[in-house]
């Protein structure tokens, strides 16, 4: 982040916050349910929809697409096809597909998604030409940190080659019987492609077009950028001096009126006529409250070129910030809350569809080393709503997956019956979000309620930056100003520090207000604050020397705010109108510091205490080596016990049973099968063929039994108390009179809570 950045968010801090207000920590949080207004059918963005990056990043094992399609009913998945790269031809592609669809996983989700009726958009970006339909075949030059090349990135050499790719797939997965189909073309290729925008915009038309002959229900849409206000990336960007270079030659390939990649998007379809059905973009740890803003933009843009009924779509999207990565946030209770946040000022804000991330990992190789480097700790801060663990060692949910289970709770009900919404009121809009709703028969009402305060300096910023995009009233003069005066500073000392004392000055010499100035100096104040991570009791003592009421309300608000960090809120739910009276079963669970958290509990029982956010070594660490270790053992003993029966002898066995061990891939096998053979003390009683043979089937059967070994394992670990949603169940009866009641409860900062209420039948 630029100097000039930095100091603008912390320049702001004290004027985002007195603009709203305060979050009354310590103080009773009133939500109110009124049961008698009903606000329709739980809306599609209110559900547990997701974004597989590949179903191969599971290994072939079913266990996690399983327990997620179990414990959730997603209305809309994104999925990822990155199987087109290594093809070698047309028919080769035409195989990899069906390999790819047969696998376990793949088995699993398509007949989940065809019960469900779940929309699943199909797609291959980012980066997906093969060397045999690339306009720069051969071309391996690194695009960027992710490993897209020059090849893979750019556009097909040949459109017609292309779109039969588009169709067969379409075709080939309809076959599967899934029918509710999109297809999304773009992947941040703001960053990545190779040429100017106007060339991927005929990408676009080209693909959209022929996805539409293939049936015209079939939604189609992109692009797909990194975040909403995405710009075309300048040649200076790419990592490699020969893309640099290229991309001069070519006359640039950003954007020459610099203008947001999605608006030059919208114009060019509604200009060219071309297919839309929906808007998408990605989304990392935006500010809740700011989805209005991103909302506003792609309507208006809309509007201006006269598409209509175009749906909204954050495809790609987690409470992780940029880099570093991973980053342990991402185990913690606080995604959990910002997740139900999040969803919430979307659906409020107009987004139709969302796809958080469900089992993205990093290509480059960040997760290994981080896991080596915590002794193979289960806890690394990976992206994915299960821990990452490589062919075995992974598959324990997060707080996120138990929100997400959560949420399916209150918007699907168990019975299939259907569900409304009805009114919620909240005072504290910004941290505190609830939603509510009631069955058909009106027999049950289930609220869901998240405390989320961004917790760690880094999202704080963020946040605040945010904040003064979409929310700060400064006058435009005043701004400039602020921009004119860093910009002056930074210039004049050359390098990213900015004077900042100098530039308060500055503003106060030229603003000649005395409640301005007074609100800058504390602004001074609470700057030299985070840069030198002091306590802020100082700020309390300072508070008490300001002379100007809106200076003391921003120090009180900036207290409070501090606070809401440390404290539990009391908060207190009053149900109006509940359409029954009687014997009640209220039901409670929780995501918190000791619920739903298995990272948590790792961290509460580590043995040696470590400075990593879930420990080391703890009980869940220890109960995932132990599965581990088992299961690899048993399926060696499988392994031995299956190549006896096909008459091999023990000897015979003891080499055999290496190479099934050591061998990741079923590629290898032959590799150091022909090695072995070299082996004197090796003597083999049968063809080196049938060998290779019975190895490729022996390989099969030991993966099929090492993973149905550690998985058993590790769902008994994702159903112990302290890691699971279930595990913080709380039952309790009350008699409601008058049809309301008064639930109370005591949220943590950064917790989700599930309220249920359960007429009993009469005896």
């Amino acid at each position: 982040m630029k100097g000039i950045t930095k100091i603008l968010i912390l320049l702001v801090f004290l004027v985002i916050l007195i603009l709203n207000p305060p979050f009354l920590w310590g103080k009773t949080i009133s939500v109110r349910v009124d049961a008698g207004k009903d606000l329709g059918p739980p809306p599609k963005i209110l559900n547990s929809s997701i974004w597989i990056q590949n179903l191969g990043n599971l290994k072939g094992a079913s266990y996690i697409i399983d327990k997620f399609l179990k414990d959730n009913k997603p209305s809309v998945v994104q999925l990822s096809l990155p199987i087109l790269q290594n093809t070698k031809d047309f028919e080769d592609f035409k195989e990899t597909l069906k390999t790819h669809f047969s696998m376990s996983s793949s088995l699993s989700f398509i007949n989940k998604a065809k019960e469900y009726n779940t929309l699943v958009i199909v797609g291959y970006d980012p980066c997906p030409m093969p060397e045999w339909l690339s306009s720069n075949p051969g071309n391996l030059e690194k695009v960027s940190d992710w490993g897209g090349t020059v090849q893979s990135c750019s556009p097909p050499k040949d459109y017609k080659l292309w779109g039969g790719v588009v169709k067969y797939t379409l075709s080939y997965i309809r076959s599967l019987g899934l029918n509710n189909l999109g297809y999304f073309i773009g992947h941040e290729q703001e960053r990545d492609w190779i040429g100017d925008e106007e060339s991927f915009f005929e990408y676009y038309a080209e693909t959209a077009n022929v996805v539409k002959t293939v049936d015209n229900r079939i939604r189609v849409g992109g692009p797909g950028p990194s975040w909403i206000t995405a710009k075309r990336n300048n040649c200076d960007t790419y990592l490699s001096k020969d893309i640099r270079l290229k991309c001069l030659e070519d006359g640039g390939w950003a954007d020459p009126e610099n203008e947001p990649f999605i608006k030059n998007f919208i114009e060019y379809v509604a200009k060219n006529n071309i297919p839309l059905d929906f808007i998408n973009w990605h989304s990392f740890s935006v500010l809740p409250s700011g989805f209005q803003n991103s909302v506003t933009l792609i309507n208006e843009w809309l509007r201006e070129n006269k598409l209509e009924d175009v749906h909204l779509y954050v495809s790609d999207w987690t409470y992780w910030t940029f880099p570093p990565y991973p980053d342990d946030i991402l185990d913690s209770q606080e995604t959990a809350a910002y997740i139900v946040n999040a969803l919430y000022f979307m659906w409020k804000a107009g987004v139709d569809w969302h796809g958080h991330d469900f089992d993205v990992r990093d290509y480059g190789g960040r997760e290994k080393g981080i896991k080596e480097i915590r002794n193979n700790s289960t806890f690394i801060g990976d992206w994915s709503m299960f821990t990452w663990g490589g062919l075995v060692g992974g598959g324990i949910i997060k707080p996120s997956y138990n929100v997400f289970k959560a949420i399916n709770m209150i918007t699907n009900d168990e019975g299939n019956r259907p569900l409304k919404m009805v009114e919620t009121e909240f005072f504290n809009k910004e941290n505190i979000v609830a939603f509510t709703t009631i069955t058909e028969n009106r027999d049950k009402l289930s609220v869901i309620l998240s405390n989320y305060i961004p917790f760690d300096t880094k999202r704080l910023k963020r946040y605040l930056l945010y904040k003064v995009k979409s929310q700060a009233r400064l006058l435009e003069e005043e701004k400039k100003l602020i921009w004119k005066y860093l910009k002056e500073n930074q210039d004049n000392r050359g390098d990213e520090e900015v004077d900042f004392q100098q530039c308060i000055k500055n503003l106060c010499i030229k603003l000649k207000d005395p409640k301005k100035i007074e609100i800058l100096n504390f602004i001074l104040e609470i700057y030299k604050c985070l840069k030198n991570k002091e306590d802020f009791g100082r700020i309390r003592n300072l508070s008490a020397g300001l002379k100007y009421l809106e200076t003391k309300e921003l120090a009180d608000t900036i207290i409070s705010t501090i606070d809401a960090g440390k404290y539990t809120a009391t908060v207190q739910i009053d149900f109006a109108n509940i359409p029954f009276n009687g014997r009640t079963k209220v039901t409670t669970y929780n995501i918190d510091s000791t619920h739903g958290n298995a990272g948590g509990f790792n961290k509460n029982t580590e043995i040696k205490k470590t400075n990593t956010p879930c420990g080391i070594g703890g009980a869940v660490d220890c109960a995932v080596w132990d599965a581990k270790e088992k299961a690899q053992k048993g399926g060696i003993k499988t392994t031995e016990d299956y190549l006896l029966s096909l008459g091999y002898k023990e000897n015979e066995v003891k080499y055999l049973k290496d190479i099934v061990k050591k061998c990741e891939k079923s590629g290898n096998i032959k590799l150091r099968l022909n090695k072995l053979l070299k082996d004197r003390d090796f003597k083999p009683t049968c063809s080196a063929k049938k060998l290779e043979e019975d190895l490729k089937e022996t390989f099969k059967i030991y993966h099929k039994a090492l993973h149905s070994i550690y998985y058993n394992a590790i769902d008994e670990i994702n159903n112990w108390n302290e890691v699971s949603l279930e595990g913080s169940e709380v039952v309790n009866r009350i008699d409601i009179q008058n049809n309301s009641c008064t639930i109370s409860l005591n949220m943590e900062p950064n917790s989700v809570a599930l309220v249920i209420l359960n007429k009993e039948p009469e005896k």
